[in-house]
């Protein structure tokens, strides 16, 4: 498949489309560089993740990679996109919280710490973080940052 691609994205560079989906394809086959790369080119030429599911996708990669700044953009687009979807599900404001919690992480990883706080605190009065299991993963943060949540 990555072949397929390669091919694709040979055949209309300029295309977003085509170096989206081979960046997904190498992130998810390890090849870390060549992916990133891609999604660059794509986000270049105006191919951003339109829904969640590729918004979840690609910040994680991006994150994982180290790119903080890249995964809060793309979080936050991700959130913009779901201000206008149409079909709410019962699960829908979990998501919701849950990427707003990837953006509050992303922008402390990412050294962003005022930032970061203040998602927190804004995070803190939907969410009693004390009652959930990752908490413990939580609480460091929290303390770097002067919170008591």
């Amino acid at each position: 498949p990555q072949d397929e691609f390669q091919k694709a994205v040979d055949l209309n560079p300029l295309a977003g489309e085509p170096h989206f989906y081979f960046g997904i394809l190498a992130l998810e086959r390890g090849d870390i560089e060549t992916g990133l790369a891609e999604l660059r080119i794509a986000r270049q030429l105006g191919r951003v993740p339109r829904n969640l599911q590729e918004a979840t996708i690609v910040a994680s990669f991006v994150g994982d990679a180290g790119d903080y700044d890249w995964a809060v953009e793309i979080f936050r687009l991700a959130l913009i996109n779901m201000r206008g979807a149409k079909v709410i599900g019962p699960d829908f404001a979990n998501k919701v919280l849950d990427i707003k919690l990837k953006i509050a992480v992303s922008l402390y990883l990412g050294g962003h710490r005022e930032e970061a706080k203040e998602a927190f605190l804004e995070l803190s009065k939907e969410v009693n973080f004390k009652e959930h299991a990752i908490y413990k993963d939580l609480k460091p943060i929290f303390q770097s940052l002067g919170l008591n949540i």
